[in-house]
């Protein structure tokens, strides 16, 4: 105003008229929806063509009209949907609501030179991992095997196969399966880069490690595997050349992971100590969430109790990190560390038996 008062300028009155066009979002939600309701919240998810709301439920009513906005204010979206209820335990799916646009669920994402086809309705995907992805890629080479016990159609397997690893990715859901075995082709991977495997998770490595143990010792005996009988399509693992045991696993259940540690315990007892040295033992990386106020201590813990091996309380053993927060009070971890040999050759412990 000084400036202006020196070159003797004349103040005129104008009114700046903001409509539609000039607001974002959550402004335009704020100016519809009733004042009682404080928080805004229209965060979304982008998957492909697709926006997946979590609405709070006081914005339920408003649902159709947020979706509106959205579809409008976002010219790549074409589909709008509402998660209704929680997430299926099994193949991590959920039910959705169609709030506005296409009634089309067939999406295609990219990430870091990869892409991923498959239905969403079906399958598990989460666009907020991708630099999760990014980073465990940027850890494996061309030397590395990595086994994904819970692989869904990709996200992990395909980015570690595009940096020369082997990998074994394995997904109970049949419908991320299917995804995963296209998604292989898709990306123009070389023949036997990537097995693809249609297993619960504990059978998956209880499987596998069997089969690479008993390709060294039919090796070591210059002696041919007996074949295998007929199974259905996705369920047989056939071990990718150069034959060796698993560098990395990857965990990426959060709900339940640690749950499925317990396969580690013992898994190769039966391997004569002669023979043990031939074999590598992985680095796991082990998802979870924690609510608790110390949530990465929670979740070592939870490793350490499930392993029974107290040599992974510490820091240098096994490294807990934050991966994201899921809500305020909820927090998604990954526990990395090397599979102790205590807890790999552990023998069984021999079952008490009384006599009368």
């Amino acid at each position: 105003l000084e400036f202006a008062d020196q070159k003797e300028a004349r103040r005129v009155k104008h009114t700046l008229v903001l409509g539609y066009d000039n607001l974002d979002v959550d402004s335009i939600i704020r100016a519809l929806v009733p004042p009682s309701i404080t928080e805004i919240t229209t965060a979304f998810e982008t998957i492909g063509h697709i926006a997946h709301l979590n609405l709070r439920n006081e914005l339920l009513p408003y649902r159709n009209l947020i979706a509106r906005v959205i579809l409008d204010r976002n010219p790549k979206i074409e589909t709008v949907v509402n998660k209704v209820g929680k997430i299926d335990t099994t193949f991590r799916t959920f039910a959705m609501e169609l709030l506005a646009g296409k009634d089309n669920y067939a999406a295609e994402v990219r990430e870091h030179g990869c892409r991923f086809q498959f239905d969403y309705r079906t399958v598990y995907w989460n666009s907020r991992l991708q630099e999760e992805h990014a980073h465990i890629a940027s850890l494996v080479g061309p030397r590395s095997v990595v086994a994904d016990m819970f692989a869904g159609v990709g996200p992990f397997a395909i980015p570690c196969a595009k940096q020369g690893a082997f990998v074994y990715a394995n997904d109970l859901n049949p419908a991320s399966w299917a995804a995963l075995v296209k998604n292989i082709r898709l990306n123009k991977l070389p023949a036997g880069r990537v097995s693809a495997v249609n297993l619960d998770g504990r059978l998956f490595i209880q499987r596998l490690y069997a089969s690479l143990v008993q390709h060294h010792a039919d090796t070591q005996h210059a002696s041919s595997p007996s074949p295998s009988s007929t199974t259905p399509a996705g369920t047989e693992i056939a071990c990718l050349a150069p034959y060796v045991f698993p560098t990395h696993v990857l965990m990426n259940l959060p709900a339940s992971a640690a749950e499925f540690l317990d396969v580690f315990v013992g898994l190769l007892a039966a391997v004569p100590e002669s023979a043990r040295a031939a074999i590598s033992l992985p680095t796991i990386y082990c998802y979870g969430f924690s609510k608790a106020d110390d949530p990465l201590a929670d979740y070592r813990e939870r490793v350490v109790r499930i392993l029974q091996a107290e040599s992974l309380r510490l820091p240098d053993v096994m490294a807990v990190r934050p991966v994201r927060d899921v809500s305020p009070h909820k927090l998604m971890i990954c526990a990395e560390f090397r599979l102790p040999e205590e807890v790999a050759f552990r023998a069984p412990v021999p079952t008490s038996t009384s006599t009368s």
